[in-house]
């Protein structure tokens, strides 16, 4: 209920907006943990999502470049 109330503060839903102009969005139920890496950006979905989306992270900042071999 509380997500619908919100609708009439918030003029419109990126997910929605997203799904209109034909971009990849991606969920997990409400408030579960879900984060998503896709090059070097990274998101979480909630305040639930803070460890998953902080050990992305860091595993793109520890990551090598592609074409480099030591």
């Amino acid at each position: 209920m509380k997500i619908l109330m919100m609708l009439t503060v918030v003029p419109f839903r990126v997910e929605d907006e997203l799904k209109r102009i034909g971009g990849l969005y991606e969920k997990a139920p409400a408030w579960a943990s879900f984060a998503l890496v896709d090059g070097r950006v990274v998101t979480g979905q909630n305040p639930a999502s803070s460890t998953a989306a902080a050990k992305a992270l860091m595993d793109v900042l520890t990551a090598e470049p592609a074409g480099v071999s030591r």
